[in-house]
């Protein structure tokens, strides 16, 4: 690490505490669905079993092994798995501003790119809850960094630190295996050995089922099999139904994405336009057409990601209840930044 590295970190350390220390994550209560979390931490530090409750529809393992090595060490309270959340959360943006030099990006550039993530209204709010998406998604940044590593220099123990990243991740949800496949395919177009290009997904995926059986043994959450499920009504209806609400879920992800990297625009502005107009402005054009026609609204959308009145489910007494939901704050805005993201 350069000594212009340490500068960056410093303060983007500092910047991190002073955004925690605004938002005041003290308080013995839960938050979204980490309250189902939060009981399996708490049996698993009082009692110590591992029994998910029927809310979990994800492994858990990975995560609830992490809380309860905090909660061992200063109690179980919501507070203690908040800040154990936040502390992994710190982490998540340092692994990013490496991953950002690995690749030869200014200490500047990769200090802005790291804010990006660190100040994304969805990385700040669940970096306050004991939600798995937060730990999931840092051992995700993890396990890229080393898998990069591995690309760039061949060297085993980075590999070995990225699989054990990829378990880590897949135990706390089950979409981490895609990270060894993303690996493996990468290693075979960089002409390695099958072997070793895609034995950390086998491992993982290995992992995975094989706690899956340890889990149906001492009884498998009632919504564990959610997702399945869903993907299963989906093919119920045909395929042309599945490729209908696939198109749609993507839609969603593609116009999250762009909003989320509307701060962007003023560093790429000039070559973006040039490239835009020359070669992709038909294209484009079509695409942001079709997927507000297939939405038929605007920003935001896609359930409780983000809301005209906040983040996360609507659960609330003034909000739902009462349906202070559908009060729009700032609509214009929100048009206007329906037009930046297409």
């Amino acid at each position: 690490m350069t000594k212009d590295d340490k500068k960056w970190i410093i303060i983007l350390t500092l910047l991190w505490l002073t955004i925690v220390a605004i938002i005041n994550p003290i308080g013995d209560f839960p938050l979204n669905d980490d309250w189902s979390y939060g009981k399996t931490v708490k049996g698993l530090v009082s009692e110590g079993e591992f029994r998910p409750g029927g809310w979990t529809s994800m492994p858990l393992l990975t995560q609830a092994l992490y809380g309860s090595m905090f909660c061992h060490l200063f109690g179980f309270s919501f507070t203690t798995l908040r800040l154990s959340t936040l502390f992994l959360a710190f982490w998540g943006l340092c692994i990013s501003f490496a991953f950002f030099r690995l690749f030869n990006v200014s200490g500047g550039l990769a200090f802005f790119c790291t804010l990006l993530i660190g100040l994304n209204p969805l990385y700040v709010c669940l970096s306050h809850t004991f939600m798995t998406d937060l730990p999931f998604a840092v051992m995700s940044m993890a396990a890229m960094y080393c898998y990069a590593k591995d690309l760039k220099s061949k060297s085993l123990p980075w590999l070995f630190l990225g699989l054990l990243f990829s378990v880590g991740a897949t135990l706390t949800r089950q979409l981490g295996f895609f990270l060894p496949l993303a690996y493996g395919l990468s290693a075979k177009l960089s002409d390695r050995k099958w072997s070793r290009s895609f034995l950390p997904l086998f491992i993982t995926i290995l992992s995975l089922y094989s706690f899956e059986l340890w889990l149906a043994q001492i009884g498998l959450p009632k919504m564990y099999m959610s997702r399945v499920t869903v993907l299963e009504g989906a093919l119920k209806y045909g395929l042309g139904a599945f490729f209908v609400r696939f198109l749609e879920r993507s839609g969603i992800s593609l116009l999250y994405l762009s909003l989320l990297l509307v701060p962007m625009i003023p560093l790429t502005l000039g070559s973006l336009l040039q490239r835009v107009w020359t070669k992709a402005w038909g294209p484009l054009s079509l695409l942001g057409l079709a997927i507000l026609a297939l939405l038929g609204k605007r920003m935001p959308v896609g359930g409780n990601i983000i809301y005209d009145t906040g983040l996360g489910p609507i659960t609330l007494r003034d909000v739902k209840l009462l349906n202070m939901a559908k009060w729009s704050t700032w609509p214009c805005l929100w048009y206007l930044l329906s037009i930046v993201t297409l």
